[in-house]
């Protein structure tokens, strides 16, 4: 197994902007957060060009069937470069703590991976990632994962923190001596709501509400 987030429906949604304002509010303040983020001190940005990279994603089937795969290597950027140099490969997928890696046909089906380290991304960066510019339209969320996605410029859902600018070692970069802006208020108008939630009224001493959903 190599990570397009599994899309999300209507229900689904629901938690997901829950847990991450409005899916809109959510877009401009990843468009703003790239403005506005600087590094720490001896630690440079990624010099991989902003939303090429998922990170905590991996590709699920259409892996190739090549002898020696998979490929050890120390970086993802290896690994892409492994997958430009490979015939019928398009997408690759690296595991930080083994260094494994695996390249994908176009078939490959981007999910959410539950091994810490793991990225992934397409053979080539494209020049102009519409998933760092766009938002989904008025059909957002769907009543089907596939219609969810389909709102989406291209059909594909941007995964989690996909366009928040990188450090060089993977971590997301940090906002040095910057102010934050309120994109989007209940006390300014936004409705804040969420569709298709359901209260949980039990949680025990351990339990979070993330790790219940």
């Amino acid at each position: 197994r190599v990570g397009t987030q599994r899309p999300l429906g209507k229900g689904q949604a629901g938690r997901r902007i829950g847990r991450m304002a409005s899916s809109r509010g959510q877009a401009w303040a990843l468009l703003g957060a790239a403005l506005l983020v600087g590094s720490e001190a001896g630690v440079p940005l990624s010099t991989v060009p902003l939303g090429c990279f998922n990170y905590g994603y991996q590709y699920e089937g259409g892996l190739l069937n090549i002898t020696g795969m998979p490929y050890v290597v120390d970086t993802p950027e290896k690994c892409q470069l492994k997958c430009q140099s490979t015939p019928g490969c398009f997408h690759f997928g690296w595991f930080e703590k083994s260094g494994a890696c695996y390249l994908a046909e176009p078939s490959a089906i981007l999910t959410v991976s539950h091994l810490a380290g793991t990225v992934c991304g397409p053979g080539y960066c494209p020049k102009d990632n519409v998933a760092c510019k766009g938002l989904p339209d008025a059909a957002f969320p769907g009543d089907t994962p596939r219609k969810s996605m389909d709102a989406w410029a291209e059909s594909t859902q941007p995964t989690n923190l996909q366009c928040w600018p990188r450090r060089s070692d993977g971590f997301p970069a940090r906002c040095v001596n910057r102010t934050a802006f309120v994109l989007e208020d209940t006390q300014s108008g936004w409705a804040g709501q969420c569709d298709g939630l359901s209260e949980v009224t039990d949680l025990g001493p351990s339990d979070t509400c993330q790790s219940r959903c």
